[in-house]
């Protein structure tokens, strides 16, 4: 008798948006990344990327401060 693992994995929810700035990216399934970047003379606070762990992002999103 043999036994058949199956593992399934979650996909995240769309990622947050910021304000000042954009995300990019369009799969969100497990492993996947985005990416943040930040309008004109705003800086990036935190995280430019953010990975998808079965259904989590692993961070919070990043902050464009001005």
């Amino acid at each position: 008798m043999s036994f058949i693992s199956l593992i399934t994995v979650a996909s995240c929810v769309r990622p947050w948006s910021i304000r000042n700035g954009r995300v990019s990216g369009k799969d969100f399934g497990h492993g996947k990344t985005v990416s943040y970047r930040c309008d004109g003379n705003y800086t990036l606070e935190g995280r430019s990327t953010l990975t998808c762990d079965d259904g989590r992002w692993n961070s919070n999103p990043p902050v464009c401060r001005g």
